[in-house]
């Protein structure tokens, strides 16, 4: 069997997360910050590439 890669979109995670580093949020201080943890392989670079929004204005 090959490497089969299945990618899982989480855009509404990645919208939320997106309105709290840019100080939209009304609860938390994630402006301040983000800090992405978890187990090896489990695509943290994959959700910040494809689901995070970026911005450049």
């Amino acid at each position: 069997m090959g490497n089969c890669l299945i990618a899982f979109q989480r855009t509404a995670l990645g919208q939320q997360l997106g309105q709290a580093l840019q100080g939209r949020s009304l609860m938390g201080d994630a402006h301040n910050g983000l800090f992405l943890a978890a187990p090896p392989r489990t695509s943290k670079s994959t959700f910040l590439r494809g689901d995070l929004p970026f911005d450049d204005e």
